[in-house]
């Protein structure tokens, strides 16, 4: 069976045929109120010649078909299966990073104390009684309490004698403590996340020797009879040569978390490991080892797709040949019905014509939902101007949208850029414009991401938005970085730009020395102001420039002042 189509329309009014050709089947789909409904006709010719037509275009669409299934189900075969392959892949080892940067984040916030706690293993594990059955570490802090108060009388940890001047059964009580606590995290780490292995270790890079400082996978210590004496093995150390490890060593070279991960076959099983370098105070301490296991999901992957695929192919193919027959024998005289309403429609556009159509719907096969489709369609498609300026709308909010800033609420990098350029065209107008542009930068932002956290963070940086949004009520403000804002000065803001820098500059004076305030909320913010001239400057950049270098200057002598 085969149809002359002369122009045929999806229904959201996106895809037009303009050019006569030949449909060899009728397909609705309905996905999110769309449809695709083609018009259909027959040109010239008598009704006998046109149903010999049909029987001989009958073996065409059944051969096409054939061709088409194949290579569909061929190549959706092949995408489904790299698909599920490397989705699995990159799911397991984003996985193992993430808990990575998670351990990673843990130990750099207590650094010094890690770094001597690391220093001290290495020199004394051997000592170290670590407990091999222990749950909890509070036990093990309880005991060093007791050996400081009898190794330290009337002294205070942490006041009187710090961490670093321990010495003895108390330098020894408490590293088996950090020890413990550090074991735990790694352990408590591994089951939230689900997997098999975590560790961290110290590489010798003269002996290519890896040193197992922290083993997700405790090791019972045993006697020189081979007896377990209850407490935990450490310092286990392996020789692991570059050339047969080397997204390890990679790792530890760069100091950069590797985009490969490292294959390990091992008592785990069939594994892949990513590494974390630890570095504190720009020194590198050791790797972090995250590892998942990768079932040999490949093959079984290949074999359900093909099971998938023959099995849809064959029904396919026979329910195919069934519509074929159902389609010639049932069918044919509702479709001619429906063509010759189509082509009158076509003829004269009178929307009467769906009215029509739907009385003669007198069933609910696909014929009868064809034309109930074709019937919204010519309804509908009246309406296709009005969803489109909708359409239109939607989508200049969404560029709205794009061009601010989600922490601040105001314009960002992308909506600055564009006021750029809107300068530059007044300037190309008006080469004697009157604007300036300040700079504004947050201090000691990373300070307060170390110590109080990044939400807090976040809060000065809303605060010190804020604070520029008032002082400078007149003048557009632009987060152009993360602790970087530009104001545009013109008109009323640039002729009092000199008082509002003062004011500015007072309030921020006025918090750092209220003692009420939080951290975070005494804010401290340098501002350069730069004015455009038109002898010296050439374009915006150059006045952004020196607003830049004014802001630098300003912030240099406040941290002088701080000193």
């Amino acid at each position: 069976m085969g149809l002359l189509v002369e122009a045929g329309v999806r229904f959201d009014g996106r895809l037009i045929y303009e050019e006569p050709f030949f449909v060899y089947s009728l397909y609705l789909s309905r996905m999110e109120n769309t449809q695709y409904i083609p018009f259909i006709f027959y040109k010239g010719g008598n009704m006998e010649k046109q149903g010999k037509k049909h029987h001989s275009l009958m073996l065409g669409f059944g051969i096409a078909m054939a061709v088409f299934t194949v290579s569909t189900l061929l190549i959706t075969a092949v995408i489904t299966y790299v698909n599920q392959t490397n989705s699995y892949r990159h799911e397991s080892v984003q996985k193992i990073k993430e808990l990575g940067a998670y351990m990673e984040y843990l130990m750099e916030a207590r650094g010094e104390e890690f770094a001597a706690y690391q220093e001290y293993y290495m020199n004394h594990f051997e000592e170290m009684n670590v407990p091999y059955d222990f749950t909890e570490a509070d036990t093990q802090y309880e005991i060093f309490l007791e050996t400081f108060a009898r190794e330290y009388p009337g002294k205070v940890f942490g006041k009187d004698v710090k961490m670093e001047d321990l010495e003895g059964d108390s330098a020894r009580e408490y590293f088996t403590y950090v020890h413990e606590s550090w074991l735990l995290a790694f352990e408590d780490a591994r089951e939230e996340f689900a997997l098999p292995y975590t560790y961290y270790i110290t590489l010798k890079e003269d002996v290519h020797n890896v040193v197992y400082m922290i083993d997700g996978e405790r090791t019972p210590r045993t006697d020189s009879e081979g007896n377990e004496d209850g407490f935990l093995y450490l310092g286990d150390e392996y020789n692991n040569e570059p050339e047969k490890y080397p997204v390890e060593w990679a790792t530890w070279e760069s100091g950069v978390v590797q985009d490969e991960y490292q294959v390990w076959d091992n008592d785990w099983g069939h594994t892949y490991a990513s590494y974390t370098p630890l570095i504190i105070n720009g020194e590198k301490k050791g790797l972090i080892g995250t590892e998942i296991l990768v079932a040999s999901v490949n093959r079984g992957i290949l074999n359900n797709t093909l099971a998938q695929t023959f099995g849809i192919a064959f029904f396919f193919v026979v329910s195919a040949i069934i519509l074929m027959w159902y389609i010639d024998k049932k069918f044919l005289s509702k479709i001619r019905r429906l063509e010759a309403f189509v082509t009158e429609y076509s003829d004269k556009k009178d929307t009467h014509i769906a009215e029509v159509i739907e009385e003669e719907v007198d069933g609910t096969d696909e014929i009868d939902s064809l034309s109930r489709e074709m019937s919204a369609m010519i309804r509908e498609i009246e309406n296709y101007v009005v969803n489109l300026t909708k359409a239109r709308k939607e989508t200049d909010e969404m560029n709205r949208l794009a061009m601010r800033d989600s922490l601040t609420g105001i314009r960002n990098k992308m909506a600055y850029d564009n006021e750029v350029k809107r300068i530059e065209w007044e300037l190309a107008e008006d080469p004697y414009k009157k604007f300036g542009l300040g700079m504004i930068d947050l201090n000691f932002l990373k300070r307060l991401n170390d110590t109080y956290g990044h939400e807090w963070g976040d809060e000065a940086i809303k605060k010190l938005c804020h604070h520029i949004c008032v002082t400078f009520n007149h003048s557009p403000v632009f987060r152009i970085s993360g602790d970087e804002f530009v104001v545009v000065l013109e008109k009323g803001d640039f002729d009092k730009r000199e008082e509002l820098v003062e004011e500015f500059n007072s309030q921020l004076e006025e918090w750092s020395k209220d003692t009420r305030l939080e951290p975070w909320e005494r804010i401290s913010a340098a501002i350069g102001i730069a004015v455009y001239d038109p002898v010296v400057d050439k374009t915006v950049s150059n006045v952004f420039r020196r607003a830049d270098e004014a802001m630098y200057r300003r912030k240099k002598e406040m941290k002088a002042v701080r000193t």
